[in-house]
């Protein structure tokens, strides 16, 4: 048997105040993000018993003896968040089960402090019991059991209050928050020895993540680092179910398509493409062969079988390889195509948007997530301007749109997806992109149709470390000796840049918490009823300096010339029903 597991032989029990529990399950289920012990945990002990409260990503701030719990330093929701969810106090914890009783009376001092101040439903902040701040205060207050041979009465109570908050309905949120209130329901309802909450915990994990996750192995949340993060929370749960020595219910197995998921969202360079609330990161800590794979440039795991993979919860990922000829991984190029709802939990307005990786760097990009409150910088990357898509001028977009993927096809020479977008009134967008795998460019046809004359204008948000130059019908994208050649075939309308601005913002992308760096917009705009971009991304001009080019060969039918990897292609379009 695992030496962590349930043993009744180890088992340590306690009745305190008429609470009766497992000690021994309180220190078994001690684990899981910031709640283990590092080799830091005397700093950040140190930290907090001298009055300095840092949360990462934040600023370090002046912490009270005797605080209000209405304090908010920096007028930040996650701040407030994270100060009312009491992980920051864990340390002290960790400290005191090795003999620190100093720290271990900080903790109490401050635990006191905020169950006094705030007991269940309080209205003085919103933060006190929101959900998923509820489920990690449980934790704080389960774990802290382990500091005493008979735990007080005052933190039995609470730990007890803070179980049957998580047990109402009414007070559950959704999403990744509703797991880790499932969790910590589970965690307190085997310390108090509460079986029927135990199984009740468990089966809202079931319910929820059957209704998350799909047969390909994604989620709902709209964000790449957040299906990542689902994966290894649901895998936390997992694990707290085998430690009570229950078997692994049947449900669990809907998880085991998801690292499949995550390496096809990942580019050449090892990092997921920046999609939905995400600023950075990569598959690294995603035990499979697949994540290990795109982790390593292809050293160690197994690539996915399939270079095109069409995601039914919104995602096309394509690539012209996996490094598995003479060429690198790193080399080999790469999109993403969104689409589906436009308001996913985690997810923005991106639906038909693409990205586009190759020569070894991202030149298309979304913008991602910068913070979650009020900013006008989170407004920029959540909304349609941020992302690389169709704006139409003086028109609100509808968040509750869904947009469709009307068709695919794939042949041994291309790959093609068409979207169908009517978020704004009384106007039809369709995205048609078509990958040449033997050329390794895109064939982007954006058609418009309004009922009254519109500006539209279309967006392109090239990587931060990217210069362009525009010229009359292309923009050279490049970085270092490098270069991504964007082109318009046919009438391309008005072209600019624009970089860095504010009023409103427009040209930037964000690269942390509250972290932005400029970035140039390419914007191609045109006005009309009936309009039509035609943009090739990552062809390259002719020997002679030539562009692609278009002609009409029949009655709805237009060949392009496009000067791919390996040669020209010509491509012949007809009007397909959109």
């Amino acid at each position: 048997m695992d030496p962590e597991k349930c043993d009744a032989s180890d088992a340590r029990s306690a009745t305190t105040g008429g609470n009766s529990m497992n000690l021994a399950c309180a220190k078994r289920q001690s684990f899981g993000a910031r709640y283990e012990r590092t080799t830091k945990d005397n700093i950040l002990a140190k930290r907090v018993l001298g009055g300095r409260l840092a949360m990462s990503p934040h600023p370090e701030w002046k912490l009270p003896d005797d605080p209000s719990w209405l304090e908010n330093p920096l007028k930040d929701d996650n701040w407030q968040f994270q100060y009312h969810s009491l992980r920051w106090l864990d340390p002290l914890r960790r400290e005191a089960e090795s003999g620190d009783d100093n720290a271990r009376q900080v903790w109490e001092r401050y635990v006191q402090s905020w169950i006094a101040a705030n007991p269940p439903g309080t209205k003085r902040t919103k933060w006190a019991w929101i959900d998923m701040g509820d489920a990690l205060r449980t934790y704080v207050l389960s774990f802290g059991l382990n500091m005493y041979a008979d735990p007080p009465k005052w933190l039995t109570d609470s730990l007890e209050q803070h179980m049957h908050w998580l047990a109402a309905e009414e007070n559950l949120g959704h999403g990744n928050h509703a797991l880790h209130q499932h969790q910590a329901l589970f965690v307190a309802a085997s310390i108090l020895e509460e079986p029927t909450l135990v199984d009740l915990a468990i089966q809202r994990m079931g319910e929820l993540v059957s209704g998350s996750y799909d047969a390909q192995g994604v989620n709902e949340e709209g964000s790449i680092s957040y299906q990542e993060a689902n994966y290894r929370w649901w895998h936390e749960a997992l694990r707290r179910l085998d430690l009570e020595g229950i078997a692994r219910p049947s449900w669990a197995a809907v998880l085991d398509a998801a690292p499949e998921s995550l390496a096809h969202a990942t580019q050449p360079n090892g990092n997921y493409v920046r999609i939905g609330d995400m600023d950075s990161g990569g598959p690294s800590k995603i035990k499979s062969p697949y994540t290990q794979y795109v982790s390593t440039g292809g050293s160690k795991g197994s690539a996915p079988r399939d270079l095109i993979k069409v995601y039914e919860a919104g995602y096309v990922y394509g690539r012209s390889g996996w490094g598995e000829t003479e060429r690198d991984f790193a080399q080999e190029t790469f999109f993403s195509l969104c689409f589906g709802p436009q308001r996913k939990i985690h997810g923005q307005a991106d639906g038909g948007s693409v990205t586009f990786f190759s020569n070894g760097h991202p030149w298309l990009i979304d913008t991602g997530k910068f913070l979650y409150g009020r900013h006008p910088m989170r407004t920029y990357v959540v909304n349609r301007p941020g992302h690389n898509l169709l704006v139409a001028s003086g028109h609100k977009y509808d968040r509750e749109t869904n947009v469709t993927l009307f068709r695919t096809e794939e042949t041994t020479r291309h790959f093609e997806a068409v979207t169908r977008d009517t978020g704004y009134e009384d106007i039809l967008m369709t995205r048609r992109v078509i990958f040449s795998k033997r050329g390794e460019y895109l064939l982007i046809i954006d058609a418009v149709s309004a009922k009254d004359e519109v500006e539209i204008e279309q967006r392109w948000h090239a990587h931060e470390s990217a210069n362009a130059t525009l010229k009359k019908s292309s923009a050279v994208l490049s970085n270092g000796n490098a270069e991504c050649l964007l082109q318009w075939v046919g009438r391309n309308g008005r072209l600019s840049t624009a970089r860095g601005e504010t009023k409103p913002h427009n040209g930037w992308t964000s690269t942390g918490w509250r972290k932005n760096k400029e970035t140039t917009v390419i914007s191609a705009v045109q006005k009309g009823t009936q309009l039509t971009f035609r943009t090739v991304i990552g062809a390259s001009a002719g020997a002679d300096g030539s562009l692609s080019a278009m002609r009409r060969v029949a009655p709805g039918y237009q060949e392009f010339t496009i000067q791919g990897r390996v040669g020209t292609e010509y491509v012949l379009i007809g009007k397909k029903a959109l």
